[in-house]
């Protein structure tokens, strides 16, 4: 499940609920400018590039349209913004394999927080 959550103020991010166990994957686009259909997503990084800075900005293009119904038919795209020059990460980039690969990241993550809740809750125990 994917939700909006406002801020206050016009501000929002998304919230990704996934369904199994504790854990939320939580993603905020920097900027996103509508008109008409296109909904281009910008992120603004300020040092060197990262090879994630594209996997955050197509979690944000994967999210968009299931957060928001209004965004389901836009043609989305995204921009990485570098002090020295722009990178665009086309929509189509948010394939099979891509949301395959987020689920069984975040299915990970999950199993290392359950290991960790586990650990505390024996230390307490004691």
């Amino acid at each position: 499940m994917v939700e909006q959550v406002s801020l206050g103020a016009g501000n929002w991010f998304f919230r990704f609920c996934l369904q199994h166990g504790p854990a939320a994957l939580v993603g905020r686009p920097d900027l996103m400018v509508v008109r008409g259909d296109d909904a281009p997503i910008i992120n603004v990084k300020a040092g060197r590039e990262q090879p994630w800075h594209a996997a955050q900005v197509m979690i944000s293009l994967y999210a968009l349209p299931r957060a928001l119904p209004q965004y389901r038919d836009a043609r989305l795209a995204s921009e990485i913004i570098y002090p020295t020059r722009r990178v665009q990460v086309p929509r189509g980039s948010v394939h099979n394999q891509f949301i395959h690969d987020l689920g069984d990241l975040y299915r990970a993550a999950v199993a290392e927080l359950e290991v960790v809740a586990a650990s505390i809750g024996a230390v307490l125990a004691i």
